[in-house]
């Protein structure tokens, strides 16, 4: 095996904190670019769903930056949403979506 670049991102090591993650709480996963309108819009539902339902854990990649982790999660559409718990990805969300049937479908897997 290689050694890793270090001016490329520790794709994998991300990877392992964010199932790590996943195995005590939900682990919600937004997978952006910054030239989407579309993907800010998420962002900002996002954030105010994570306020409202507890255990939550909320990150964000931007696939030019990350496209290891875009490759991971099978990521064709932007915004995407992915939802992962107890190491396994639950229900993966392309589009944009409104705040009411995202927090109905987190709230769903949030009481797992």
């Amino acid at each position: 095996m290689a050694p890793r670049d270090p001016t490329e991102p520790d794709v994998e090591g991300i990877i392992s904190d964010w199932l790590k993650q996943s195995e005590e709480q939900l682990v919600v996963l937004l997978a952006e670019a910054s030239w989407s309108g579309s993907s800010q819009i998420m962002v900002e539902t996002l954030h105010t769903i994570s306020n409202n339902i507890s255990n939550l854990y909320v990150k964000s990649f931007d696939v030019e930056t990350y496209p290891g982790l875009q490759t991971y999660f099978n990521v064709h559409q932007i915004p995407t949403i992915i939802l992962l718990y107890r190491r396994e990805v639950l229900n993966t969300i392309g589009g944009t979506i409104s705040r009411k049937k995202l927090a109905a479908e987190i709230q769903k897997y949030a009481g797992s």
